[in-house]
């Protein structure tokens, strides 16, 4: 079971939305691009350090990676049936959020976890 700890008001976020959200929550654009499809943003350094990836284009892949995050890895929206051969797919309505960047700004934050 998956749960959260996000006490948030939800409402549509875009791309852009998406970004200032994130740097807004410190996140700055990462001198790093792990991919030329995507855009990836950056929080802290070292062991401590949190990276965001969402490709271009579309809003239901990201790559979250950070030494301190309960979750990392390549996360994908299951909503609509949507499946992936890899990674961890994650339903935003389960959530109680209204789409898939919420649950990737949730998981930089590390507030989503797996319950036993």
């Amino acid at each position: 079971m998956t749960t959260t700890t996000t006490k948030t008001t939800f409402v549509p976020l875009t791309r852009r939305g998406f970004y200032a959200k994130l740097r807004a929550a410190g996140f700055a654009r990462s001198a790093l691009q792990l991919t030329r499809q995507g855009v990836t943003y950056a929080k802290g350094v070292g062991p401590n350090m949190v990276t965001v990836t969402v490709p271009k284009g579309h809003t239901h892949t990201a790559m979250v990676f950070g030494g301190a995050l309960p979750l990392t890895g390549v996360m994908y929206d299951t909503s609509e049936g949507r499946t992936a051969p890899f990674g961890r797919g994650f339903d935003p309505a389960e959530l109680g959020m209204p789409c898939f960047l919420w649950v990737v700004l949730a998981l930089a934050a590390g507030q989503i976890t797996i319950a036993e």
